[in-house]
């Protein structure tokens, strides 16, 4: 049976070559869950570049191996160089004399501790442990930005059919208030019918725009997810630049054909009433 290969629709999405996903493929009837599982790799992908919760928990997880090999550097001999150079006036050498003069000592020490009761191995045995205390707190990091990453998508898709669901609720009370209006030319319904039309439809036009409001959440919650909703590190005001948009960001704030599309609160359709011909 034909398979949906992930790798290619992550190509096709925005997803990028991950490693990972070349081994996943999906039925031809399930294309839609390989698209929810590329755009989930790919946010994920951009999470692990751009959180600063993962940075720092990597950076900790880079100190504490260098505190660990520190630590075990103790089991070594340490050798240390002493250089000093003094100028003084009467001269250190003879003090009788008034006139400039320096003086200078070097040397060198070394030591090698064979026994210093435990201290070392009790430090490594710490280090270690310490160590591995990062590396749980990397990996919780990543799999709480991974968890935040899907359960974003999911709220957005989750946006998206809502704003599809009160854009066609809309359209009824719309048509509900014209044949109210049309009814009440021709003396069947009552002024009060066409006034609850009306009222419905303003109801909906609000729910309509809370999805629409909802649905810019949704996307900037996205964003804060994969790390990708401010400037970034190292950015001044005045050097700030309009942050990439890759392709997938656009496929998760762009509805299907027919959805409402990022800022279609401003483009969002204006009904006539026709509140003259009543």
């Amino acid at each position: 049976a034909k398979m949906v290969n992930l790798a290619q629709v992550c190509e096709r999405y925005g997803g990028g070559g991950h490693a990972r996903v070349g081994a996943i493929s999906f039925p031809p009837d399930q294309e839609e869950k390989a698209r929810v599982a590329a755009r989930f790799e790919e946010a994920v992908r951009l999470a692990h570049e751009n959180r600063p919760d993962l940075y720092q928990a990597e950076i900790g997880v880079r100190m504490q191996q260098e505190a660990l090999r520190i630590a075990k550097s103790r089991y070594w001999p340490t050798v240390d160089l002493t250089f000093t150079q003094a100028w003084a006036r009467p001269d250190p050498h003879a003090s009788m004399l008034d006139q400039w003069g320096d003086a200078w000592t070097a040397g060198v020490t070394g030591s090698w501790p064979l026994f210093d009761g435990f201290a070392r191995e009790g430090r490594v045995i710490q280090e270690k442990a310490t160590l591995k205390k990062r590396n749980i707190e990397l990996l919780d990091a990543q799999e709480r930005a991974a968890f935040e990453a899907q359960q974003a998508i999911l709220s957005l898709r989750d946006a998206e059919e809502f704003v599809e669901s009160q854009r066609l609720s809309q359209e009824r009370a719309e048509e509900g208030l014209r044949l109210a209006q049309v009814g009440y030319r021709e003396g069947v319904n009552t002024e009060v019918e066409v006034a609850d039309a009306r009222a419905a439809l303003t109801r909906a036009r609000g729910l309509y725009y809370q999805a629409v409001y909802n649905h810019s959440l949704a996307r900037l919650e996205l964003q804060r997810a994969m790390g990708i909703l401010g400037p970034r590190a190292g950015e001044t005001a005045g050097q700030v630049k309009s942050l990439p948009r890759p392709s997938h960001i656009e496929e998760f704030a762009a509805p299907k054909p027919g959805d409402v599309k990022p800022g279609a609160e401003e483009k969002a359709p204006q009904p006539n009433d026709n509140q003259g011909e009543e």
